[in-house]
């Protein structure tokens, strides 16, 4: 009985620890879309880990990234370099 209860709670772990790892993968692909992205208002960019489209509304950058585990998010990053 404490033996599956310490199995479940090692398997929520790692499934925790995969999903941050995911969001911190594709806000990465996201912010480097931010960088590369100054001379379109559009466009599409592929990386190890998935794939990025973006889109300059405004002041914002609207980033949706793919990852290949089959992960999606949707980013909006100001422009502006400043910000981190």
């Amino acid at each position: 009985m404490i033996l599956s209860f310490y199995l479940t709670a090692v398997v929520d772990n790692q499934k925790n620890l995969n999903s941050q790892k995911s969001f911190l993968i594709a806000q990465l692909m996201a912010k480097m879309t931010v960088g590369m992205s100054h001379d379109q208002t559009n466009g599409k960019i592929v990386f190890n880990h998935g794939r990025v489209e973006y889109q300059k509304t405004g002041e914002k950058l609207v980033i949706s990234v793919s990852l290949t585990d089959g992960g999606d998010y949707r980013f909006k990053l100001p422009l502006s370099e400043k910000t981190n």
